[in-house]
Parts: C-alpha cells; sequence; structure tokens
C-alpha cells in the first residue's frame, strides 16, 4: 500500500510527499540463521548457509520527501532540472541480515536538450 501526493509550487518547484507500507512474504523461502554471537551466518560442513524454520517475512515502511526545480536554458529548448530529497525507510524482517531503518538522502542536476 503506498500514495503520493505532488504539489506544483511557485517558480516552476515541484514538491512530493510519499509513503508506502509493504509486506512481503516468500513461501517457500525460510530465513538464513545467524549466530550474534560471532556475528556471522551459521553455515554447514560444506560451507552452505543454513536455512532456518518456516517462511521468510519481511515489512518494509517508507516516507520520503522530493524536491524538483526545472530552469529554462536560453531559448534552445535546453532545461536544467535540479532535484533533492530525503527518505527514512524501516525494514523488519525475520531474517537478520535484512532488517534495517535508516535515512538516505540524494541530489543531483540534470541537463536535457
Amino acid at each position: 500500500v503506498g500514495g503520493a501526493l505532488k504539489v506544483i509550487l511557485p517558480r516552476n518547484w515541484v514538491a512530493e510527499v510519499s509513503g508506502e507500507h509493504a509486506r512481503l512474504d516468500y513461501p517457500g523461502r525460510p530465513p538464513a540463521r545467524y549466530d550474534p554471537a560471532a556475528d556471522e551466518f551459521v553455515l554447514d560442513e560444506e560451507g552452505w548457509i543454513v536455512l532456518g524454520a518456516g517462511e521468510r517475512r519481511d515489512t518494509v515502511n517508507r516516507l520520503g520527501l522530493d524536491l524538483r526545480r526545472q530552469l529554462n536554458l536560453g531559448g534552445g529548448g535546453a532545461r536544467l532540472v535540479l532535484g533533492a530529497g530525503v527518505e527514512w525507510v524501516d525494514q523488519d524482517s525475520n531474517d537478520l541480515y535484512y532488517g534495517w531503518s535508516g535515512w538516505a538522502g540524494n541530489a543531483g542536476a540534470s541537463v536535457a536538450f
């Protein structure tokens, strides 16, 4: 389930607020076993990762804010697009390798002719 709200602001600014909640189930794919004391995955005699019982389940929550501005460069149709964004992600999983939460940011520019 997700949604986004995009607002066109003065001076060619566009703001977008978005959110998402996803529950992912992986039938028949058990999570990897992890040993927190050794801080490593449990391996069998042949070096393969040992899998736990049950099915793997992930839950992901995201909230984001993006800002973009388009500038026209001269009369030839060229334009410069500036952008920046920030996103908070919380991912919970019964497979310890995939559980994490944190912030991510981005910024950039592009020129189109």
